[in-house]
């Protein structure tokens, strides 16, 4: 069932943001980071950004970032599975460029697992290209991660 997504509101995470955002990042992913790794990324303000999408007092989704020397570097996105499909994945990435924009940054880096071909068509919406392969990347199942890469924001 479709939710209006009129009213998604996209901020910057909170320490109150986290038990949902640790709870999206458990229903998504097969090695989720722990609730501490999420906490500590709000103390890193300088160089990491995380924003998070909201929808009736209710976290929906999430992204982060960590900013690199001249680059930025997409470290997660997720989507509660209720949500998907409904533009707010498309929504926080926009956001997040308007983040790395005010940096002056003009690339953008990010790795995502060879078998998720969604999430690879998803970022290829944005003119992400494939760069490179890091082999054995992914701890859980020793899977290789493709690198894309993002030019000219």
């Amino acid at each position: 069932m479709a939710k209006d997504v009129s009213q998604l509101i996209i901020r910057p995470l909170k320490k109150g943001d986290i038990k949902e955002v640790a709870a999206i990042e458990e229903a998504s992913f097969s090695d989720p980071w722990q609730d501490s790794t999420f906490y500590n990324e709000l103390y890193h303000g300088d160089i990491s950004k995380f924003l998070i999408a909201q929808m009736d007092k209710r976290v929906v989704g999430y992204i982060g970032m960590w900013f690199i020397g001249d680059e930025a570097h997409i470290v997660n996105i997720a989507v509660h599975p209720n949500y998907r499909r409904q533009g707010i994945g498309t929504k926080l990435v926009m956001a997040l460029f308007d983040e790395i924009r005010k940096k002056g940054i003009e690339r953008i880096t990010l790795e995502v697992r060879a078998s998720n071909i969604i999430a690879q068509q998803f970022y290829k919406k944005f003119d992400f290209q494939e760069i490179a392969i890091q082999e054995k990347y992914y701890r859980d199942t020793h899977e290789d991660a493709l690198i894309m890469w993002k030019d000219r924001l």
